[in-house]
């Protein structure tokens, strides 16, 4: 097995099936990393020349950074001289320099064949022009899915990876496969968002365990109340989670009037949900799909975590994103232009397909919400929710069935059909700049792109 954290996890799984079973005394708990080592002992004692241990630098389609798992790093930790020094880890590979003598470096695309090659030439591949590279590595651009035949090109994807190649393939190219930009730690948006998910998650945890549905006229000064009890657990948890990804901790004193004012809007936030939706309840929170099912969308696999999905009581669900930023991009439906084009944010239309087919609710609406400002854009079906139901909503650029469309469904029908379209050619190794508005290129590493709009 690959040796990184995500492929070989040690941790237990222990369900209500298992714990039922020890009350009754029927079976003994199972401790995955005591069996990963008896694993790892079996596998050393028929090995009658060489071991090889591998595991992947990156994981995922995106390029992100993974890292080794447990039993690579006991192994590992065989071959240092002090376990309480770093000084003799490589910086690349994170093992000692005793060990970088027998270590290789492969593509991934083929894990099995490289392992028996002691050595790869150093080859030289000539400059292409922006967008293109050489026809044989046009298939390194998106690897083949883990465990399937190498003819499966089909990618298991997240919503935010396809809006990223529909915006432009090349930026998408730069971000999700070679990773050349890595943002460092701050207190900017990105940090700030993942602080009021955060915020949001655990303030509707402990909300509906204290036995209110969703936010009502009549319980918003307690949910107002515990609001802010939940940011300020939240914002002390800052400091003391060490597994934190993106920690929002102020240093500054305008930094930390910054943070008093994100907890004013988030109890504004509270009081105007009172009249979003009211006769929907929140009833999923940080969902998460294609992880132990499949989850097909144009052609193609999806992964990912929805924000929020609220249900009425006939099974009609509206798919939530929250989002501490909007802007007129995050419109999913102009029934004015004359032609129907893709939205600039998809990701709440392809989040709606993923809760049709894994939940089963039929979904009437897809919508982004800034919890700062109280502002929501995005597109519904007009026979079942209305602009009342939206507060700050304008009905003419966001409801269906309009001109072009005959419903909702439909809506993500030509939708999902037209961005398969363009996944095919993201398979195919198609990575041409063709960035779709100046806000695209504002933020795309690649400087000296000749299709650069800003």
């Amino acid at each position: 097995d690959a040796q990184d954290a995500e492929s070989l996890t040690t941790l237990d799984r222990h369900g209500s099936d298992v714990t039922l079973l020890e009350k009754l005394g029927i079976t003994a708990p199972s401790f995955a990393l005591a069996k990963l080592r008896r694993q790892f002992r079996q596998c050393v004692g028929v090995a009658r020349k060489n071991i090889v241990i591998y595991r992947s630098l990156t994981s995922g389609y995106e390029a992100e950074e993974s890292y080794p798992s447990i039993l690579f790093e006991e192994v590992v930790d065989c071959y240092r001289t002090s376990l309480t020094s770093s000084d003799e880890l490589d910086a690349i590979y994170g093992i000692p320099s005793v060990l970088l003598r027998w270590t290789h470096e492969f593509a991934a695309t083929d894990v099995e064949g490289n392992l028996g090659v002691p050595f790869v030439a150093a080859f030289e591949e000539p400059a292409c022009a922006t967008g293109q590279v050489s026809a044989a590595l046009e298939q390194d651009i998106l690897l083949p899915r883990p465990l399937k035949p190498q003819g499966n090109r089909s990618a298991v994807l997240s919503p935010s990876a396809i809006e990223s190649y529909l915006e432009c393939p090349y930026k998408w190219f730069a971000l999700r496969r070679l990773a050349i930009e890595t943002l460092d730690a701050g207190f900017g948006g990105l940090e700030r968002g993942t602080f009021v998910h955060g915020v949001l998650w655990a303030f509707y945890r402990d909300l509906q365990a204290a036995g209110h549905e969703r936010i009502t006229p009549q319980n918003t000064e307690f949910a107002r109340e515990l609001m802010e009890r939940v940011f300020d657990d939240e914002a002390a948890r800052q400091y003391t989670d060490m597994n934190l990804k993106q920690p929002y901790i102020p240093l500054s004193r305008l930094e930390h009037e910054q943070l008093f004012e994100l907890k004013r809007n988030l109890g504004d936030f509270v009081e105007w949900q009172a009249a979003l939706l009211p006769r929907f309840i929140p009833r999923h929170f940080e969902w998460t799909y294609g992880v132990s099912q499949e989850v097909d969308y144009g052609r193609h696999r999806l992964k990912g975590m929805i924000d929020r999905i609220d249900v009425d009581g006939r099974g009609n669900a509206v798919v939530i994103d929250y989002k501490t930023s909007l802007s007129r991009d995050y419109d999913l439906y102009k029934p004015k232009d004359e032609e129907f084009a893709l939205p600039l944010k998809m990701q709440a239309l392809i989040y709606s397909r993923a809760v049709e087919r894994v939940l089963g609710y039929e979904v009437v609406g897809a919508i982004y919400i800034d919890p700062l400002r109280c502002e929501v854009r995005g597109a519904y079906d007009g026979r079942v929710i209305g602009p009342e139901d939206l507060p700050g909503i304008a009905p003419n650029h966001s409801a269906v069935p309009a001109f072009q469309m005959s419903g909702f469904e439909d809506l993500l029908a030509t939708t999902e059909e037209l961005v398969g379209e363009r996944l095919d050619g993201m398979v195919a190794g198609k990575i041409a700049p063709e960035p779709r508005s100046q806000g695209v290129c504002a933020f795309c590493p690649v400087l000296l792109c000749e299709k650069r709009l800003s």
